[in-house]
């Protein structure tokens, strides 16, 4: 599967995968150590691609990866449909930084167009129109402004203050001019 060995047999490494990947796909957001996540990426895009396919050696793909007919049967019918249209990079890894407790690498692996991670971004917009809050775009282009304001009048300043010079300068050539 991958060339990272977490301390474990194979027999046990595979297994450890395979029940992460049947977790992931019947939960569709879990939670793991990076070096987990990041190995266990492939396998998941592997199994989607076969629920995709659909076919006899697929099926015996999955059979023999998942452990439970409940996720076969989600991937199938719930998650396979929703890449239809996608090639490739159906996961996300997140890294969520240390662990309080032993300071290992967590992070979060999902399978995108889930509905948490919408409901997540809907709630977040409810949040920000309820409580009048900006959205960071809204927020950096008011930045913008407020920068392009403020160039514009140390512009104009710089433009006033070399005017009142060029003009010193005028009146003092036309006074050494008027006195010879």
């Amino acid at each position: 599967m991958g060339c990272r060995h977490f301390g474990r047999m194979p027999n046990h490494r595979k297994a450890m995968l395979r029940n992460l990947a049947t977790n992931l796909i019947t939960h569709e957001r879990i939670h793991t150590t990076l070096a987990k996540a990041k190995e266990m990426r492939p396998l998941i895009e592997r199994l989607i691609h076969h629920a995709k396919r659909n076919d006899e050696q697929s099926q015996i793909f999955m059979k023999k990866t998942l452990f439970t007919q409940a996720a076969i049967d989600k991937l199938k019918e719930i998650i396979a449909p929703r890449f239809k249209d996608l090639p490739a990079g159906f996961t996300r890894v997140e890294f969520l930084g240390p662990r309080k407790v032993d300071k290992g690498k967590a992070a979060m692996i999902e399978i995108l167009k889930n509905p948490y991670s919408e409901f997540e971004r809907n709630e977040e917009l409810v949040e920000c129109e309820q409580n009048g809050m900006k959205n960071f775009w809204e927020w950096e282009m008011g930045l913008l402004e407020q920068e392009e304001k403020y160039w514009e009048d140390l512009l104009r300043e710089l433009k006033a203050s070399i005017e009142q010079e060029v003009n010193q300068v005028i009146v003092k050539e036309s006074g050494c001019n008027e006195a010879r």
